[in-house]
């Protein structure tokens, strides 16, 4: 039995919105928020992103080993634009690369299916960040292809990140939100008087908010949010990092390592052997 691990007090708090399976059921299943806060961001026209909203997540294809459990958040389709969430949990080395890694290959994948140039939709990425790094002076910082003079040349892309870090410490400080503030701070709360104090008096919001509470308890129920905490977990190790530099002797010790740290935790043997890779024998010598 893990006894480290924070467990959900399922009468006072909910699994974030920022959890992986969380956010993709939200923007799935609330197309209310995710009209909202796609036109906020975006200023794409409401009646657009809802009445011709396709997903897109299922024909986003993982194509290497070292990809697996590191696809793109959440992507769907709407008349001439392809839209791509990202929630980034921290600022770590290589994860602006990677989420251009997967922008260019939606770019890509559309461009093999499009019979024209002319008739490319749209490329948008939207990063929601725990982090300050690109707002610090504005709430949404825009990037496109510009020249040295600012000349935009072209219109067919662009990113946006926001930080829902920077909007959860204005709340906790008791400030005044804006309804964008609102619609971000909304994901990361935990605490159930918390969401339910901020979403009081709009429909969208209590309504995601009833949506959230009621995931949590599926979840919770079928132990998904434990698995992706141990993702995390060894994401923290430093495996992942190891594995994209390709540094096979850097790989094997992260395995040990956080094998070492998930026994540490009191994580079974047979799930320290299933989420490194490493074989029982190996496992069990670091007993």
């Amino acid at each position: 039995m893990n006894t480290s691990r924070r467990k959900i007090n399922l009468e006072k708090e909910v699994i974030p919105a920022t959890s992986d399976h969380v956010f993709k059921a939200l923007m799935a299943k609330c197309p209310r928020y995710r009209v909202e806060l796609t036109s906020m961001i975006t200023g794409i026209p409401k009646d657009l992103i809802l009445n011709t909203y396709y997903e897109k997540n299922t024909e986003h294809v993982v194509d290497t080993a070292l990809e697996k459990g590191r696809t793109s958040d959440y992507i769907f389709g709407l008349d001439n634009y392809i839209v791509n969430y990202e929630l980034n949990d921290s600022l770590k080395e290589g994860l602006i690369d990677r989420n251009d890694n997967y922008f260019d290959k939606i770019k890509v994948s559309i461009l093999k299916m499009s019979e024209s140039y002319q008739n490319m939709p749209v490329f948008i990425q939207i990063n929601l960040n725990n982090f300050n790094k690109f707002n610090k002076f504005r709430d949404i910082a825009v990037f496109k292809s510009r020249d040295e003079d600012g000349v935009v040349e072209t219109l067919k892309w662009e990113k946006y990140h926001l930080s829902y870090k920077k909007a959860l410490r204005k709340y906790l400080n008791g400030k005044r939100l804006s309804k964008l503030e609102k619609y971000l701070v909304i994901l990361p709360l935990r605490n159930k008087k918390d969401l339910d104090k901020l979403s009081e008096g709009d429909d969208i919001l209590m309504e995601t908010v009833t949506e959230i509470k009621r995931m949590t308890y599926d979840l919770d129920k079928v132990g998904l949010y434990d698995i992706e905490e141990d993702r995390k977990r060894l994401e923290k190790t430093g495996l992942i990092a190891a594995e994209q530099k390709g540094e096979k002797r850097g790989i094997e010790q992260g395995k040990l390592e956080t094998a070492k740290t998930l026994l540490k935790d009191n994580i079974p043997i047979s799930k320290v052997v299933q989420y490194t890779g490493l074989s029982e024998k190996q496992v069990r010598k670091l007993c």
